[in-house]
């Protein structure tokens, strides 16, 4: 959760440059909570898999951890 002196920049996903279909499902099952092991399980692919599309999907946002993420996907109705 964002704290006051947080700056959270809204966007919409149209806005997300390259962010595939595959990269806002994982964002999204970070975002309530799944580890990357759960989302693999979910998704049916490995861990691996999910650390290097999270990294890929940290880049593109501008953040560096998975709550930043989590809080952009809140800040942007993507839940």
């Amino acid at each position: 959760m964002p704290t006051p002196t947080d700056t959270v920049i809204v966007m919409t996903v149209g806005d997300i440059p390259g962010l595939s279909a595959r990269q806002l499902e994982i964002l999204k099952l970070v975002a309530k909570g799944y580890s990357n092991p759960e989302v693999a399980g979910i998704l049916d692919i490995g861990v691996d898999a999910v650390k290097d599309l999270l990294t890929n999907i940290y880049a593109r946002l501008g953040v560096s951890s998975r709550t930043e993420a989590a809080a952009f996907a809140a800040a942007n109705n993507m839940l």
